[in-house]
C-alpha cells in the first residue's frame, strides 16, 4: 500500500467519525504536536500530513482550552507551504477562499483535506498559489478534522511513512 491509498482508507475513518462525539485532545498530545512541528523538515509528502496534522490538533486544543497556549503555532502552516513548494508533488494542492468570515487555507493531501482559518497571504502563499500544479479550487469534503483530531493526528504515525527523525529506535 503506497501513501495515497493509506490516506484514502484513513479518510474513511475520518467521515466515519463525524457521527460521534467530538475527540478532546489531550495534554501530551498538543506538547508532542509542538515538538514535532519544531523537528520537521518538510521534505516529503507524509512530513507535510504530519505538520497539517499536528497544526490541525493544536488548533483543535486551543479553542477546547479557551486559549491556554496561542495561535502562534499558525505560523509553521509557513514551513509547511515552503515544503509544499520545494517537493512540488503532484498529491498535494492548495487553495485560499477570502472571506468576510475569516480567510480560509485549503491544504489537499490526496484525497485528506485540512482547513485553516483566519490565514493572511505571505509571500510563499502566493507562490503557491500562482503556481497552477499546486493551486486548484477545492470544494470541502465536509470532514471536520477538528472533530477528529486526535484520530488525524494518530494517523500521520504509520510506521511505513513517517519522517525517520520520529521512528525513535526503529530505524537504523
Amino acid at each position: 500500500m503506497n501513501f495515497e491509498e493509506y490516506l484514502a482508507t484513513e479518510n474513511i475513518k475520518f467521515k466515519e467519525t463525524q457521527t460521534r462525539d467530538k475527540e478532546i485532545v489531550d495534554y501530551l498530545s498538543m506538547k508532542k504536536a509542538f515538538e514535532y512541528l519544531e523537528k520537521l523538515r518538510y521534505e516529503d509528502v507524509p512530513s507535510i500530513y504530519l505538520g497539517c496534522a499536528s497544526v490541525n490538533l493544536l488548533n483543535t486544543y486551543v479553542k477546547e482550552v479557551k486559549k491556554s497556549i496561542s495561535y502562534q503555532f499558525k505560523d509553521h502552516l509557513r514551513e509547511i507551504i515552503r515544503g509544499i513548494l520545494a517537493i512540488h508533488s503532484p498529491g498535494i494542492t492548495l487553495d485560499y477562499q477570502p472571506s468576510d468570515e475569516g480567510n480560509v487555507l485549503i491544504i489537499k493531501i490526496f484525497s485528506v483535506q485540512f482547513s485553516f482559518h483566519d490565514i493572511k497571504l505571505w509571500a510563499e502563499l502566493e507562490q503557491a498559489l500562482g503556481d497552477s500544479q499546486i493551486h486548484e479550487h477545492i470544494q470541502w469534503d465536509g470532514i471536520r478534522k477538528q472533530k477528529c483530531a486526535m484520530t488525524v493526528f494518530a494517523s500521520a504515525f504509520n510506521k511505513d511513512f513517517m519522517p525517520n527523525v520520529f521512528l525513535e529506535g526503529r530505524h537504523s
